[in-house]
């Protein structure tokens, strides 16, 4: 993970935007629309995402993904990962399987966006969720079966409150139409002072999945999550000192004085657990 970073700064570096001036809304929610705006077909803007957030969700992925394997009973795991952006839940999933040998996993990653910095070794497909009956490889995927269904920080970037179009209730659909009996669901939601942001999105596929004959038999649902309380994520503080320094000599040598008080970036990397908040279900077809 280090040595991904720090191509990534590398990357940044060269570039030599001027980031004091980048607007931070394009990662923002935004109530009134409900969406995350991002640029995340804009390669400074996965920069800046991943500078500000890789370390910590990394973190998370693991955590959870440890927590999952450690319930999961069957020694194969098929996993779609909607939203899979850079692939940081892949890096979790690969740090959770060295205490889980036994399983042997297959893994692929679909988006609107094909990221710059996602490893190459990731199978991916970009594609629009609403759109995946029609991309080939992901229904050949499905079609192989399906038990886990992970939605990293994206869930609440998919509309759910529209019968058009809706991604959700096209992936609930084929999970009917595939006989997959027995599916799994982790979400892993925005964290913010005002409190956890995606629960209502889950209650949607939850409904309709019920309709569908499906029932939660493990975990919880769209009103509970596992929500940490605190302490730092692990990481090399001798990298981080380093990052930091040379941030702050970047912003002062392209911004001005007030801009750099104002700099977000000198807070990077985010460490604090607190803003991790996760969910695993699962949910068998009642015969």
């Amino acid at each position: 993970m280090t040595k991904f970073l720090e191509r990534v700064y590398q990357d940044f570096q060269e570039e030599q935007h001027n980031w004091c001036e980048l607007p931070l809304s394009q990662f923002v929610y935004n109530e009134l629309s409900g969406k995350v705006y991002g640029g995340y077909d804009k390669t400074h803007y996965e920069q800046f995402y991943l500078l500000k957030y890789a370390p910590l969700y990394v973190s998370e992925y693991t955590e959870v993904y440890e927590d999952f394997l450690d319930r999961y009973p069957y020694k194969v795991l098929r996993i779609l990962s909607v939203g899979v952006g850079a692939g940081l839940d892949y890096y979790g999933l690969e740090q959770a399987l060295k205490k889980h040998t036994d399983i042997e996993v297959e893994y692929l990653g679909i988006d609107l966006v094909d990221w710059n910095y996602r490893d190459e070794s990731i199978d991916f497909e970009q594609v629009d969720l609403s759109d995946i009956s029609q991309n080939p490889q992901v229904m050949a995927f499905i079609k192989e079966g399906l038990d886990l269904v992970i939605f990293p920080k994206s869930i609440v970037e998919i509309p759910y409150n529209v019968s058009v179009g809706n991604g959700y209730v096209e992936l609930c659909s084929l999970l009917k139409a595939h006989q997959i009996v027995d599916v799994w669901f982790i979400n892993s939601y925005i964290k913010t002072s005002n409190g956890i942001i995606g629960m209502e999105a889950f209650g949607s596929v939850l409904d309709k999945l019920a309709e569908d004959g499906y029932s939660i038999f493990d975990g919880v649902d769209a009103t509970d999550c596992y929500s940490s309380k605190g302490g730092k994520v692990n990481y090399p503080m001798d990298y981080k000192n380093s990052w930091q320094k040379d941030l702050e000599e970047h912003c002062r040598q392209k911004c001005s004085p007030e801009q750099a008080k104002r700099c977000s970036l000198l807070q990077y990397p985010m460490l604090n657990k607190a803003y991790i908040a996760y969910s695993i279900t699962n949910l068998k077809k009642v015969a």
